[in-house]
């Protein structure tokens, strides 16, 4: 312990873990449940008043899975649609919808389940349809073409 501190004193607010022994040597399990035991929050790191209790690492591309066309697919839109929904809804400024991840000289830009979620959730409310006629230019507002011949 550090410096004459107990353990509760050290994980303030987690006093009520349950520690037990199993095998041998210096080894702790940790195991977090929604249903059962006290209550824990997910907060993101750097949270004011939050004790850190465990970290759990996450495949970053395993938990942005979906690429713009496997989205599109899976809402049944066209690619194009399925942006114009992702660009109404403001998804790639959400960290937890969208991340773009550079692997030697390509960008790869993913899509989370969350955002395949959120998208469902406003196509509730909107068709893509509507929101893709929505954001399309109108023929009065699109500036004159210049031809070269």
């Amino acid at each position: 312990m550090a410096r004459g501190k107990n353990w509760a004193e050290l994980f303030n607010g987690v006093a009520a873990v349950e520690i037990t022994a199993s095998g041998s040597g210096p080894t702790l399990c940790l195991r977090l449940e929604k249903k059962r035991g006290i209550p824990i929050q997910i907060v993101p790191e750097g949270t004011p008043e939050a004790s850190v209790v465990a970290v759990k690492r996450v495949n970053e591309l395993s938990f942005y899975s979906l690429g713009a066309k496997e989205l599109a697919g899976k809402l049944r839109l066209s690619m194009p649609k399925a942006v114009a929904v992702v660009d109404d809804l403001g998804l790639r400024k959400d960290e937890d919808c969208y991340k773009e991840f550079k692997i030697g000289r390509s960008v790869h830009k993913r899509y989370s389940a969350t955002a395949l979620d959120r998208i469902r959730e406003a196509l509730k409310k909107e068709t893509a349809e509507e929101i893709w006629a929505r954001r399309q230019p109108r023929k009065n507002d699109r500036a004159v073409g210049v031809r070269r011949c």
